[in-house]
């Protein structure tokens, strides 16, 4: 095994997959590898190939999904894509976009013990992963609560913790969130974090909701026509419109705001509400938005604000004799000038057609 082949890496190695009947591939050329304890958002408009990858990437095609397969998906040094079904899911296990279809067993408890059951393991050892997975999935208190009486977000994580009872190294996840609230989301989202961290699970997270998912991730790969597009760390995969605006996918609201206004928020892109707040924070764009009046209305984005509406110097919260800040506007510390003014017009990182469809 060569160095830059780690052991419990998952890679797809120039995999092609057409179904039974196709007249085009739903997969084509693909090269991706994933390793234990890395989150990875992999994303893209409807029908790009990214629910056929997820099944590629578990063992279940060509085993249980009929087609032609080209290329083929390792594990370290083991070909994942000829094993069976329950020997595949002790290295990569896969956890559906509805939890409903997924579950069924009565209770949280029988769920998660389920697998290693029919793996007829020893019931101390059943009995220590059913802890274990339920301790860091945070269903620990609802072991015996009816799997029928939980909410959405109850319920992924109780199929995340049925998945990780069989100890697979790598988690893929074909949309989580699609069912879920924001507070439900954000549950699933903490979870996968953690399990990343403190398990060294891989995460591959296959979803539309970039927005909630992005702040997560170390790695975002964008799929288009069957083919991995983009494949980059998350600031640098927002860094340029070009490839987001031909797969016809959006992307996050703070990342076109901070495209739109790049003075205000510097050279790193935020990626969440908490980094574009902290990113503005002590700068013309804080001051700006400090001074409007609670009840005035939105202007829209394609207005040129006026002279008389940017703020005056005494009026901006930082001092003149206070030194300007690198975020700040050039020439100034405490006053819009009349190059900030002119960021408000119409912006193509703020428009709805680049946007592209969720």
């Amino acid at each position: 095994m060569s160095p830059a082949t780690p052991a419990g890496q998952l890679r797809a190695e120039d995999v092609s997959f057409a179904y039974v009947g196709a007249a085009r591939a739903a997969l084509r050329h693909v090269h991706l590898g994933v390793a234990p304890g890395e989150v990875v958002l992999v994303t893209g408009a409807s029908g790009c190939g990214k629910s056929t990858l997820a099944l590629a990437l578990c063992g279940l095609i060509p085993s249980r999904v009929h087609g032609e397969l080209r290329g083929r998906v390792m594990f370290g040094t083991t070909p994942l894509s000829g094993m069976k079904p329950h020997e595949a899911s002790q290295l990569v296990g896969m956890v559906f976009q509805n939890p409903n279809l997924q579950l069924i067993n009565q209770t949280v408890q029988s769920e998660v013990a389920f697998g290693p059951e029919n793996l007829a393991l020893p019931q101390p050892e059943i009995a220590a992963r059913v802890n274990w997975c339920l301790d860091v999935t945070g269903m620990a208190g609802m072991r015996t609560a009816a799997v029928v009486t939980l909410s959405g977000g109850q319920k992924q994580r109780t199929a995340i913790a049925a998945t990780l009872a069989m100890r697979p190294r790598i988690l893929v996840l074909d949309e989580p969130l699609s069912d879920l609230d924001p507070v439900g989301a954000q549950e699933v989202l903490a979870t996968l974090q953690r399990l990343a961290r403190d398990g060294s699970t891989g995460v591959i997270i296959i979803e539309h909701r970039v927005d909630e998912v992005a702040p997560w991730t170390d790695r975002v790969v964008l799929m288009d026509d069957g083919r991995v597009v983009l494949d980059q760390p998350p600031h640098a995969a927002w860094a340029e419109p070009g490839p987001w605006r031909t797969a016809g996918v959006g992307i996050p609201d703070v990342v076109r705001l901070a495209h739109a206004v790049p003075e205000a928020f510097g050279s790193r892109l935020p990626l969440s509400v908490r980094e574009a707040a902290d990113a503005v924070t002590d700068t013309w764009f804080e001051a700006a938005l400090a001074l409007r009046p609670r009840n005035a209305a939105t202007p829209p984005v394609s207005r040129r604000l006026t002279t008389t509406e940017r703020p005056s110097a005494s009026a901006v919260r930082r001092g003149a004799d206070r030194p300007p800040t690198r975020r700040c506007c050039p020439g100034t510390a405490s006053a819009w000038s009349s190059t900030e003014s002119a960021r408000w017009t119409t912006s193509p990182w703020l428009s709805t057609t680049g946007n592209g469809s969720r």
